[in-house]
């Protein structure tokens, strides 16, 4: 009960709760209000999450309109309450008229998303086309129990609870280089490695500034912001924006760009055109989008991507989708927008829909079925002068999410081989963007974000989570990397997987020098150098200030010469070299000479194309043995060198050195795909103890897999027994690998390609069984189901007992059935990774400068302890300077006064 004497007037007043801090749930705090009644909730509080800590803790609640006339039950004018157990403990609870000076607390009232942007600024990517472009879908729904959201766990898992049997997303982010401040404990939950599970949360400003740090390392562009527009929900209606207020941030602070994607699958038909129209407005008067300069614009108009109008199980009449495209294309204050739409695959057979799809200005299919479908998508937009944004995704599952023990709803990944499939039937229609959805839905697992090989396990039940099959932890960024250089040109249009060997050289986001070339230079730590064969003239081209080289026959190099104190005669530096041209012409190419160690005018890969796109591009040059040391022609570290006769117009040139974002880890591969194996395709079952390791299969044929027929890519093609409508129901498989020490490892993941059916063995055990019925098999056994289309060539994952190894030479054995002796192709391939101690857990080693460092490309988080004494009972301290993050490594100072016998370790938080 308030007492008289607290003074308000119909103004917003503000309530700590101090409570210990025991069990799970949330604080809910319901006030006697004015306009909602005698038990309104708080909209806006910090800290009200429970995350047994086991002391006490102090939440924050705001509450507005206050009218506190003792309407509540016998008197009471609010109360506190939660869900879970056990019971709340409150210590004390104080009432007053301005805010607590709490800084979570005061941020999240500040709601920033209301003011413009005014932080550090890039612009490296042109925000006014989408053309040439590599965008993602970017859900940003990630919450974590007293972030600056405070709802507590949303989208990790169901139902709120952090408990294996509630897990929602099939992969496990990597978390490596993570700040502290950043990570949130999954309580109660370990990863395979019995580490402590830590997860983030989407409203982070600092961990939305990390992915975009990944899309600028990677090469993206930028992002659509998935916003599930609803009745109650979101800015228009008080609600918090943290997502919207932290990609606008991040997209500034990364020179990426980004647009609204609205998504209806949270509205209805009779509901939609208001929700979507008073968020538009919302969002063009009070948040400024239309008017923020990182903001994707196409033919001078704002992005407006709208998904899933024409799904028929959303409900929508034409009536409503139509008023709705209509109301962004032609509302005389609001409208003027260039509209996406996303459509479902089949959306050429909802003939009667054609209307409302020629409304659109882009289209998008979600997830086309093949090949044939993206170069169909392609041509009937292109008839009817729509852009297509073709629907890329690297596989996915939802056996956590739906709570499946099954290979059904799951497209394996494959080490990327599913992806690229993708990448190249989209290009391959002949499109000039592309859309990656998405890039952090680790629910669905379609996320291309770093996952880890250490997940939790799943539950028994059902469930799954994928990880990497020995591919590096950022493989499907650095996929999605090399999908733009083959968008735009930089790489050979192939169906081939990129190798991973061809991919290692990452880029740099770290220290930053540049130019904007213009009739003033404008320069940080990088200045234009003059010579006889390179001196550009100024110039206004395609609507930015620049440079050309005004005698191309002569006048071919653009110099220039980074600050001494940035980088100078360094032997071997990794260093990111990005140029800004303007695409005129189809008719030659330049590239980059840079002081290397070899030499002054060593020459970057690749050379970059010129195609007559019109369009304002930029060229990356990843080197690793840079020296700088000011020896080329007038003392330039580096050139442009365009070809003869070529006239090159030149905006903006950076350089960034090494970042400290910690470098991917790996899995081991035990059994690489494509090994070579023994087989027997006589149809004639081997003895009983064919898949015993002593049981001797020399007498088998031997080759390199795919092993199979009838699918096209077999590395070796095994026999049928020469009667096509009959032919041999099994093959036999035996492969082996040498393990020195089988305790190293306490994680295994296999992948199967199995085609159609398939029992797998480990030293004479089952490991995999799939599309396979349960029971003994045979010779004559059939599999439960044909495999068709990509599944053919897939690796699908099963966990795998990593008991079973044994030390020196380990056997696999594997059977593949048909689904009918009729069957058309047979196959056959597999690989086995494991993790070991060393590849999660950090080795704290000590410096010579009085510090301590650990490697961050780890999962989890640690802190570094200390003690004095050995003998048991012994008392670990932690030690309370903060870690710095440097090149890949945690770096922590100790303490000046140590005692002379100091002892430190690591402690899993």
């Amino acid at each position: 009960m308030v007492p008289a004497s607290f003074t308000f007037s119909n103004a917003p007043v503000y309530l700590q709760v101090v409570y210990f801090d025991q069990g799970f749930g949330q604080l809910q705090v319901q006030y006697d209000s004015v306009a909602n009644g005698a038990y309104a909730s708080s909209p806006l509080h910090s800290h009200s999450s429970r995350v047994n800590s086991g002391a006490f803790a102090i939440a924050y609640f705001e509450l507005p309109a206050a009218a506190f006339l003792k309407r509540q039950g016998t008197g009471a004018d609010l109360r506190v309450g939660l869900g879970g157990s056990p019971p709340l403990s409150v210590q004390s609870a104080t009432l007053q008229n301005f805010p607590f000076p709490d800084p979570q607390f005061q941020l999240a009232l500040s709601a920033p998303w209301l003011r413009p942007y005014s932080g550090p600024d890039r612009n490296d990517v042109d925000t006014t086309t989408l053309r040439r472009k590599v965008m993602a879908g970017y859900q940003g729904w990630f919450r974590a129990p007293n972030d600056l959201s405070d709802q507590g766990w949303v989208h990790w898992v169901r139902n709120g609870t952090m408990a294996a049997t509630n897990f929602n997303t099939d992969m496990w982010p990597d978390i490596s280089g993570f700040a502290g401040s950043e990570l949130f404990p999954a309580t109660g939950i370990q990863t395979r490695s019995g580490q402590p599970a830590w997860l983030f949360s989407s409203a982070t400003p600092a961990t939305v500034a990390r992915h975009f740090q990944w899309m600028r390392k990677y090469n993206l562009d930028g992002a659509f912001l998935q916003r599930f527009a609803a009745p109650g929900s979101g800015g228009y209606y008080g609600g918090d924006e943290w997502v919207l207020n932290n990609v606008r941030a991040a997209a500034h602070q990364e020179g990426r760009i980004w647009a609204i994607e609205y998504d209806v699958s949270s509205l209805n038909d009779g509901n939609a055109l208001e929700v979507m129209t008073n968020d538009w407005r919302w969002l063009v008067d009070s948040v400024g989008v239309r008017q923020d300069s990182r903001y994707a614009y196409e033919n001078g108009k704002p992005v407006v991507f709208i998904w899933g109008l024409p799904y028929p199980s959303k409900g929508f009449s034409l009536t409503t989708a139509n008023a709705i495209v209509d109301f962004f294309h032609n509302d005389p204050v609001y409208g003027g927008n260039y509209v996406i739409g996303g459509w479902p695959w089949w959306w050429q057979t909802l003939t009667n829909w054609n209307d409302h799809f020629q409304r659109y200005d882009g289209a998008l299919a979600w997830q086309p079925q093949n090949a044939a479908g993206y170069l169909a998508d392609f041509q009937q937009l292109s008839a009817w002068g729509i852009d297509y944004f073709p629907h890329v995704w690297p596989g996915g599952s939802w056996a956590n999410l739906q709570q499946l023990d099954n290979e059904t709803q799951y497209s394996p990944r494959t080490g990327g081989f599913y992806y690229w499939q993708d990448v190249y039937a989209a290009l391959g229609s002949g499109a000039t963007r592309l859309f990656i959805g998405m890039f952090d839905e680790y629910d669905e697992s379609t996320a291309v974000m770093p996952m880890t090989d250490d997940p939790p396990d799943p539950p028994p039940a059902w469930g799954r989570f994928l990880t990497n099959l020995g591919k590096p932890s950022d493989w499907w960024l650095l996929l999605t990397g090399a999908a733009r250089d083959l968008l735009l040109g930089y790489r050979p249009y192939s169906p081939v997987t990129p190798a991973e060997s061809s991919l290692t050289n990452r880029a740099n986001t770290g220290p930053l020098a540049f130019v904007e070339l213009g009739a003033t230079n404008q320069t940080t730590l990088l200045y234009p150098v003059t010579a006889a064969d390179g001196d550009p003239a100024a110039t206004n081209y395609a609507g930015r200030d620049c440079r050309f080289n005004p005698s191309p026959a002569t006048n071919r190099f653009f110099y220039f010469n980074l600050d001494d104190t940035f980088a100078y005669a360094t032997n071997g530096l990794s260093a990111t070299v990005e140029i800004d041209y303007y695409d005129s012409t189809n008719a030659g190419s330049f590239t980059l000479q840079y002081d290397g160690v070899s030499g002054a005018y060593e020459t970057a890969e690749p050379p970059i194309s010129l195609r007559g796109t019109g369009l304002w591009l930029t060229a990356r040059f990843n080197l690793t043995d840079a020296y700088f040391g000011n020896r080329e022609n007038g003392g330039a570290d580096f050139r442009i060198a365009a070809v003869a006769n070529v006239t090159l117009y030149v905006d903006q040139v950076r350089v960034s050195l090494p970042d400290n974002l910690p470098p991917p880890r790996k899995a081991t591969v035990l059994v690489p795909p494509g090994a070579t194996w023994r087989y027997l395709d006589t149809g004639i079952a081997p003895a009983t103890n064919w898949m015993a390791n002593d049981f001797n299969a020399a007498t088998w044929k031997q080759g390199a897999a795919p092993l199979g027929y009838g699918v096209g890519d077999e590395a070796t093609v095994v026999s049928f027994g020469g009667q096509g409508g009959n032919k041999h129901p099994t093959t036999w498989f035996r492969g082996t690998f040498v393990v020195g020490n089988p305790s190293e490892f306490y994680s295994l993941v296999l992948g199967a390609r199995r085609d159609d059916g398939a029992v797998i063995y480990l030293n004479g055990s089952e490991i995999y069984r799939g599309n396979m019925a349960a029971g003994p098999v045979s010779a004559t056994t059939l599999a439960t189901n044909d495999t068709t289309g990509l599944d053919r060539q897939l690796l699908f994952e099963h966990n795998v007992d990593s008991s079973l190894l044994v030390a020196g030479t380990n056997v696999i054995a594997a059977e593949v059935h048909l689904f009918s002796v009729s069957s058309p192709d047979l196959g056959f391939d597999f690989t086995l990774t494991g993790l070991t101690e060393n590849q999660v857990r950090p080795a704290l080693i000590p410096l010579t400068n009085d510090a301590l460092q650990w490697a961050a490309n780890v999962g989890g988080y640690f802190t570094p302890s200390f003690s004095t004494n050995l003998t048991p009972p012994v008392s670990w301290f932690p030690l309370t300077n903060s870690p710095m993050l440097e090149r890949g490594q945690w770096v922590l100072p100790t303490p000046g006064n140590s005692p002379p016998n100091t002892f430190f370790r690591l402690q899993a938080r």
